[in-house]
């Protein structure tokens, strides 16, 4: 299974305050990507294209837990670089395959 994890940045760690912590918050990442955790990642811009608004992570996990614990660890939830978080499964879609079942 696949969790979906959909950050953004308090409006002001745009500057100093997030690029204190980045370092460490992509070491983080890394290491994650590098035990297979993290599969996909993106930073989110606004509409405009320069501004830096959060990110988002795609974890290979079936546990909430480990989703949690990779949300948790990471220093900039640790220092309140991350406004709020979107967590949840995620149902991965290809293009051109069959349709998943419909839910009730």
């Amino acid at each position: 299974m696949t969790f979906l994890l959909v950050n953004t940045l308090r409006a002001d760690a745009s500057g100093d305050a997030r690029t204190e912590f980045r370092d460490a918050h992509i070491a983080h990442v890394q290491r994650n990507v590098e035990s297979g955790l993290v599969t996909s990642l993106s930073r989110l811009f606004d509409t405009d294209g320069t501004t830096l608004i959060g990110g988002h992570f795609l974890l290979d996990t079936d546990s909430a837990a480990a989703a949690q614990a990779f949300y948790e660890q990471d220093p900039y939830v640790r220092e309140g670089i991350w406004e709020s978080t979107l967590m949840a499964k995620a149902e991965i879609v290809t293009p051109g395959a069959p349709p998943p079942p419909a839910v009730s």
